[in-house]
């Protein structure tokens, strides 16, 4: 019974594998103080790999991949491209 339910429905406990490992990493980050700097590469990686597996995912996890992939660049790049002002002067 219990083989059956792990051979159709693996994924469930990936996925919660993978929430487990990303809290238990960003737990061990903040203790050390490098969770600004270490985070946004970490996320960027695992970002990187799901689109990479998007292919080979069943239609319904992959369009939900997608969007959560499109969604987190767009989270970790919303800063780059702000233009700051500055308080001194322009030299020509």
């Amino acid at each position: 019974m219990i083989e059956r339910w792990l051979m159709d429905y693996w994924w469930i406990l990936a996925a919660l594998l993978y929430v487990i490992l990303l809290i238990v990493v960003m737990r061990v980050l903040a203790r050390r103080g490098t969770f600004d700097t270490v985070w946004p590469r970490i996320t960027l990686a695992v970002t990187c790999v799901l689109i990479i597996l998007i292919p080979t995912m069943h239609s319904p996890l992959s369009y939900v991949v997608a969007v959560g992939s499109v969604f987190n660049l767009l989270v970790l790049f919303k800063g780059m491209f702000k233009s700051e002002s500055s308080s001194e002067p322009v030299e020509r």
